[in-house]
């Protein structure tokens, strides 16, 4: 990295979602099923895209680190803090890096 460069964003989400809320949900826990009912389909067909894209990523030599995640606070004088996560769920995180070489054959397709 040559620079780097921090400006204040906005995220607004929709629902408030843990990678292991989301877990329970693709290994049928019930009450997190039925609380996320609406996204369940979603979340199950994600867990089949990056089983896929990890099964290919496999095949052209990848190696799996499945590292922590790291976590960013601010503390109330608005300095950064990281720390590491316990491991997230990497099966899930995959899906969102569905353009990552090796596997996409073309940028425009993402």
């Amino acid at each position: 990295m040559k620079s780097s460069r921090m400006t204040s964003g906005v995220i607004r989400s929709a629902e408030r979602m843990t990678y292991t809320n989301v877990n329970k949900v693709i290994e049928s826990d019930p009450e997190m099923t039925e609380r996320y009912a609406a996204l369940a389909p979603r979340f199950r067909e994600m867990k089949e895209l990056a089983l896929l894209l990890n099964a290919r990523r496999n095949e052209h030599g990848s190696i799996d680190f499945d590292l922590p995640e790291p976590v960013i606070e601010f503390d109330e004088e608005q300095r950064m803090t990281i720390s590491r996560a316990a491991s997230a769920t990497s099966r899930i995180g995959s899906s969102r890096n569905s353009c990552s070489p090796p596997i996409a054959p073309s940028p425009a397709i993402c």
